[in-house]
């Protein structure tokens, strides 16, 4: 009950402001009818031009308020939207590991379960954690960075390392075949940054180039290079692609790209918008490029550079 109060609280305060601006426009509108009809009856001819400029100039301002109330009504549609869809994404995403465990732990309770039975479902729980662990963390880090909640640990991070890590979880998770996903970049390559934001970036970038590979080809290639003072780590993946009028959105907060290929494959829309976020709350900036569908993604950030070997 407390939680639908509180969404009808917030649908409520989403709509006050176009309302509010809506009802101000349109009495000022009759204002200015009554008050310029009234006024430009009691004057004199000589005084129309003033009166038609000052009429002309608040016409303008109406509709300037009129338009921003339609900019505004539109944007908070999209939002609702996006809003629906995450919610949709977010019950599959917490259910389908849930489910799960629940079998798994159903099975578990059969007295004739092999020991290498017993193994495999316990991998596939601990499988399942690791993947509810990891979307609630994704969740959590786009709630901090949307409250200003973040602050960094900076210092010089060896990226080899994290992305070793990242790809040894992320191939656990999706249980793709060894060498799907390659790394090559110098081991003495560091970036100055937060290394726990930084596993972060890579693991969601690392895992979104998985998910949307193509399912008979999953190859992912992960380098970094340094260009003076910074670094620049690619991801990139030979999967279905972006289109390219689509590339410019797909790092805002819930979305997701209108296409078959991507619905099918579960998702929220936060992963690269938290990706972005952390990114440039560390001085850097995200880049994503594609040649459009079926072509691939590269995914692409820079951060400062540690003092590895800089010149």
């Amino acid at each position: 009950m407390f939680g639908r109060r509180s969404k009808n609280h917030r649908q409520f305060a989403s709509v006050t402001l176009p309302i509010g601006l809506g009802v101000t426009a349109g009495g000022l509108t009759i204002a200015l009818l009554v008050g310029w009809t009234l006024i430009l009856a009691r004057n004199e001819p000589l005084q129309s031009t003033s009166l038609l400029v000052l009429g002309i100039v608040s016409y303008i301002v109406v509709i300037g308020a009129l338009a921003a109330l339609s900019w505004l009504v539109v944007r908070q549609m999209r939002e609702v939207s996006r809003q629906d869809s995450f919610i949709d994404s977010v019950t599959h995403e917490l259910k389908s590991p849930l489910a799960s465990i629940r079998l798994a732990l159903e099975t578990l309770e059969r007295p004739q379960l092999k020991p290498e039975q017993r193994e495999q479902l316990r991998v596939m729980m601990l499988g399942d954690v690791d993947r509810l662990s990891s979307f609630i963390d994704d969740v959590l880090e786009a709630s901090r960075i949307l409250h200003g909640r973040k602050s960094h640990l900076i210092q010089d991070v060896p990226i080899a390392v994290v992305a070793r890590e990242c790809m040894a979880a992320v191939a656990k998770r999706r249980t793709i075949p060894e060498g799907s996903v390659v790394m090559t970049m110098p081991e003495s390559l560091q970036a100055h940054t937060d290394p726990t934001a930084l596993s972060t970036m890579l693991r969601n970038l690392i895992d979104n180039a998985v998910k949307y590979s193509k399912p008979e080809a999953v190859h992912v290639a992960v380098n970094a290079e340094a260009y003076g003072a910074q670094v620049a780590i690619t991801v990139r993946d030979q999967g279905i692609g972006i289109p390219r009028s689509q590339l410019g959105r797909v790092s805002e907060r819930f979305f997701r790209v209108p296409s078959e290929a991507v619905r099918s494959r579960p998702g929220t829309g936060i992963g690269l918008f938290v990706v972005k976020a952390l990114a440039q709350s560390l001085g850097g900036r995200l880049v994503v490029d594609s040649e459009g569908e079926g072509f691939g993604t590269t995914v692409r950030v820079w951060l400062p550079r540690g003092d590895d070997e800089r010149q």
